[in-house]
């Protein structure tokens, strides 16, 4: 039985990894999040330096407004891959629950 419920903690990372290349992705509010994050990274190699490799640099205060509206980003980013985490964890558990014979389902 492959599910959630019986990985470990690293294999759960890279289960959600795949699933949100497939699934989440797939999503169009949670893509444009993450195209919109990829862009401005694109566009200001300094917040990038600063946020992803944690290099100390002389920002402008146009950098600064970047890096408020990055943390925003990923804020969003992380609300809906936390709310997707909690129905595939449930949807798991039940599966789990189901396959151990402690949920019954009655068919008409």
């Amino acid at each position: 039985m492959k599910n959630f419920m019986n990985n470990g903690q690293n294999e759960f990372i890279q289960e959600f990894e795949r699933y949100k290349k497939s699934v989440l992705m797939n999503r169009e509010d949670y893509s444009i999040l993450i195209t919109e994050r990829n862009r401005i990274m694109n566009d200001f190699p300094n917040v990038e330096k600063f946020l992803v490799d944690g290099e100390i640099i002389d920002i402008s205060d146009d950098d600064k407004d970047t890096i408020l509206k990055v943390l925003d980003l990923d804020e969003s980013i992380k609300e809906i891959e936390y709310q997707e985490i909690y129905k595939l964890g449930g949807q798991n558990a039940y599966i789990h629950l189901e396959k151990m014979g402690m949920i019954q389902i009655n068919t008409y």
